[in-house]
């Protein structure tokens, strides 16, 4: 999966590809998740799906404080560590990224898509021979039946953009 591009943050750019409703409903799901971890602060599935919801909103700097938080609670869990190298992806900090997407490998070194969004920075950083190594890896990995999306994803990464 190629990294998520969304703008900074709610305030400084709206997100202009969801409706009012689908907004609001995303600020609903805040408001829920800031409230649950409120009342049960030792919740990494808590933190994560708040920092997903922040994610989704542009609130990086909120995502990535959430996302810490859940790592901080459950450190071997790959799907925070991935979100969080999305969120420091979409945030163009290449170098938080890369660690966070390595440190997915490191504890699933089967994730096509941490392969994949380590090539994508790579390539960002035209660092073309690391890119190649893990698009070939993500390539290798790709799971049968995996969405036409994610497909897309690894091919737009590879350079074929048809």
């Amino acid at each position: 999966m190629v990294s998520e591009a969304t703008q900074y943050s709610q305030t400084d750019y709206p997100l202009t590809d969801l409706s009012p409703e689908e907004r609001q409903v995303l600020n609903l799901e805040i408001i829920k998740y800031q409230q649950a971890t409120s009342n049960n602060p030792r919740s990494y599935i808590l933190w994560e799906s708040l920092g997903e919801a922040y994610k989704s909103a542009g609130q990086y700097k909120d995502a990535i404080h959430a996302f810490q938080k859940a790592i901080s609670m459950n450190p071997t869990n790959p799907m925070c560590h991935y979100r969080l190298g999305l969120v420091y992806a979409a945030e163009k900090r290449g170098e938080e990224a890369i660690r966070a997407f390595k440190k997915v490998l490191e504890l699933d070194s089967n994730s096509p898509q941490a392969h994949a969004s380590l090539a994508s920075q790579y390539r960002k950083m035209g660092l073309e021979e690391a890119a190649q190594e893990h698009i070939e890896k993500a390539r290798a990995m790709q799971i049968e039946g995996e969405s036409d999306y994610n497909h897309a994803c690894l091919e737009a990464i590879c350079g074929n953009n048809e």
